[in-house]
């Protein structure tokens, strides 16, 4: 095949893993003698497909590749994650001490270190010390939910209860404070542990094939002249934001480079895992069922509300939402959003979810349902990073936000004089703005720190898997 037609298909394989479809990447690669290939970044592309696709043999193989070249640190941390997935102790604590000296402040030598002494069979009480080390350094919410399962396998009580009570009141929403709550009802008696366990027995092979769901085609709805929004200083289009999610970018403003319009095609991203540790996948399956059973529970009463909300404002609910509803655990936190950003005078939203979630897409979706339910005057939205609001003194903007949706892109890097200057935006315009804070999952818990209270007034989350 000649360079040219390894250029095409590069283009796009580049185009299915944007979209989330790795495994027709995959079958692109096939057709590609990528072992000729060698631009860096070529490289990382198949690798990355190789590795999401449980190719780690060939993956580990080329990152081996880069890493010669380059001595990158993207690279090394992949070494490290695949030799600990394949179970290889030798290369994994090699690559692991390699990392440790590229990246010693990396948060992420902690997962490693209690990845790797999990696979050597390390004691509970030793790998309970790494990940409380490690919550002091970044506190995430599926590394405490790991904690939590750990407490409860070392019979520590008490600390399972706090875990996961923690985890609840930081986090809000989401697949990882459902699953604290499950645990956390094992001790408090508050769950039919042996109708649940009855149905888990029902349920024989639970365990699905590991799957991608292909993003589909955004349509563009309508685009707003920006600079009737904001001036020149608050302006951003996140580019890795707009390629991720398939984002059609309108007509921008020259100066401002404020992009605002509305999509109605949410996306969503399953990543593929394989798992090798028969004890892991039981115990997946186990917290797979107990979910899916409180989910199928609790979802009546969503679908009661969905509904009459829909028909008290005559708006296709649906319609709007999308694929977002098709999702039982987002369908239930966008449900009580959608409930209390009616009756609340202030509006505030915090979606949470990786790079390519469908965070900002479920923000335009938002804007267009506090419009069609007449809770704003417009459907307008501006777009904005964190660090370029530091820059900005939010209260002299108020009459440009004023009947608009303020989209907050990576809020973790908020300072505390901004946010105040949001919610004192907010206490002004009241029901005339909208504040939408976005950030993926990892960083969430920088935005507490920097002002704890806004823990407690933004109660309405989305967390997005």
């Amino acid at each position: 095949m000649g360079s040219y037609e390894n250029i095409i298909k590069l283009e796009e394989m580049k185009r299915k893993v944007d979209e989330g479809d790795l495994l027709s990447a995959l079958k692109i690669l096939d057709g590609i003698d990528y072992k000729k290939i060698k631009h860096i970044t070529d490289l990382h592309l198949i690798a990355e497909v190789l590795t999401e696709n449980g190719k780690y043999e060939e993956a580990a193989e080329l990152y081996s590749k880069i890493y010669e070249k380059t001595k990158s640190r993207k690279a090394l941390f992949q070494l490290t994650e695949i030799s600990i997935k394949l179970n290889n102790t030798e290369d994994a604590e090699y690559f692991l001490g390699e990392y440790q000296k590229l990246a010693p402040n990396d948060y992420y030598n902690y997962v490693f270190r209690y990845k790797f002494d999990k696979l050597k069979g390390e004691s509970y009480d030793h790998l309970i010390e790494i990940l409380e080390e490690l919550k002091r350094i970044e506190y995430t919410e599926k590394w405490a939910y790991e904690l939590a399962k750990l407490y409860y396998k070392a019979g520590l009580e008490q600390k399972c209860i706090h875990e996961c009570n923690d985890i609840v009141l930081w986090f809000g929403e989401g697949i990882f404070v459902e699953k604290a709550k499950i645990l956390r009802s094992y001790y408090l008696t508050d769950t039919d542990k042996d109708g649940i366990m009855k149905e888990i027995k029902r349920r024989a092979g639970i365990l699905n094939e590991a799957g991608t769901a292909e993003k589909q085609p955004v349509d563009e709805e309508a685009h707003l002249d920006a600079d009737s929004v904001l001036s020149e200083d608050i302006s951003e289009d996140s580019p890795e934001e707009a390629y991720s999610e398939n984002t059609m970018v309108g007509q921008q403003d020259s100066e401002s480079g404020l992009s605002v319009e509305i999509q109605d095609m949410p996306e969503h991203e399953t990543n593929l895992e394989t798992p090798t540790d028969l004890r892991e996948i039981a115990e997946e399956e186990v917290e797979q069922a107990i979910y899916d059973i409180l989910e199928e529970e609790g979802l009546e009463e969503e679908n009661k509300k969905l509904k009459q909300i829909s028909e008290e404002l005559q708006i296709n609910l649906e319609e709007i939402f999308k694929d977002y509803l098709q999702v039982p655990s987002v369908k239930k936190q966008l449900v009580k959003s959608l409930d209390a950003m009616l009756q609340e005078q202030t509006r505030m939203l915090i979606i949470i979810g990786s790079q390519s979630s469908g965070k900002t897409t479920l923000a335009k979706e938002m804007a267009l349902f506090l419009y069609k339910a007449g809770k704003l005057k417009s459907s307008k939205m501006a777009k904005i990073t964190a660090e370029k609001l530091n820059d900005i003194e939010v209260l002299s903007k108020k009459d440009r936000l004023r009947d608009c949706c303020l989209l907050i892109e990576h809020a973790g890097k908020l300072k505390r004089k901004t946010i105040e200057g949001i919610l004192d935006l907010a206490s002004i315009l009241q029901e005339d703005v909208a504040v939408i804070f976005e950030e993926e999952e990892n960083h969430l818990n920088q935005l507490f720190k920097e002002y704890p209270k806004l823990m407690d007034l933004v109660q309405n989350r989305i967390h997005l898997m």
